[in-house]
């Protein structure tokens, strides 16, 4: 979570794309998973966890942005966020 928390704030100071720097972030964490056998699916649930916390403090607008592009069904595995209490100061995670 740290990372993708780092990446969606580096992406931003930068001015790119925070949607396509999550679903980048995800698909990574998806393919690293499968390669070491872990799960692929708590791996990305996590990553994408991270990266939508990281948008929402930056704006809502960026944090909905974020969650719908990293989270359903990515290459085949099913993407979840799973906030933790405090995290994201804009948190509406829709759950």
């Amino acid at each position: 979570r740290d990372t993708s928390r780092q990446l969606i704030r580096a992406a931003a100071d930068t001015g790119e794309d925070l949607a396509e720097v999550a679903v980048s972030a995800v698909r990574g964490s998806i393919d690293a998973a499968k390669n070491v056998g872990v799960d692929a699916e708590q791996a990305a649930s996590a990553v994408a966890t991270g990266a939508i916390e990281a948008a929402y403090d930056i704006s809502d607008a960026a944090g909905d942005a974020v969650r719908n592009a990293a989270t359903g069904t990515v290459q085949g595995v099913w993407v979840t966020a799973n906030p933790s209490p405090g995290k994201g100061s804009r948190n509406r995670f829709g759950t």
